[in-house]
């Protein structure tokens, strides 16, 4: 129902709760959520959720302490993200294209870019908060109160699915 919460996690448990791990290294540090991974091209993603959600706005805190690249999931699809939105965080000061929001779609497994920015200023460290607003085709986001996108999927078939969070160290090699 509208206004309902549906998942609240502050990690203050020190377990993962109802995260399920599908790669990488999650862990519970000091009341964070921490993926990381050391190596070239090494990732992690673990998600929670129902696969029946479909209209939500999602919020999280992110920081990066060590890397580049990090994915917050949404409507995703059991079928390993075949359908799924993702918005691919990647911190930086201007080494491989960063800073950068990525908001992408996988529909039926095919990548598409619906938008990209590199208006905000991503360096590690620092703690941003990002919201996200999913109503039907309309897809919202926003970085510290800073809209980053506000567009209409129109067609879509991403209509449904659990939230996830993961991780890259890509050529750099590190992940935090």
């Amino acid at each position: 129902a509208s206004g309902d919460i549906l998942f609240i996690d502050d990690f203050e448990s020190g377990s993962l709760g109802s995260w399920i791990i599908e790669t990488g290294n999650w862990h519970i540090n000091n009341g964070q959520l921490v993926g990381s991974g050391y190596g070239r091209a090494l990732g992690g993603r673990t998600g929670t959720g129902n696969t029946e959600w479909d209209n939500y706005i999602y919020e999280i805190d992110v920081i990066n302490k060590n890397g580049i690249d990090e994915g917050i999931g949404f409507r995703r699809s059991p079928d390993g993200g075949l359908n799924s939105y993702e918005v691919i965080v990647r911190h930086g000061t201007g080494a491989y294209n960063t800073p950068e929001i990525i908001l992408a779609k996988v529909e039926d497994g095919k990548l598409t870019i619906l938008s990209d920015t590199h208006s905000i200023p991503l360096v590690n460290n620092q703690t941003y908060h990002f919201k996200f607003i999913a109503n039907g085709e309309h897809l919202q986001g926003w970085v510290n109160n800073t809209l980053i996108y506000d567009l209409v999927d129109t067609g879509t078939k991403v209509k449904k699915g659990p939230i996830s969070l993961s991780y890259n160290s890509g050529d750099f090699g590190v992940a935090e």
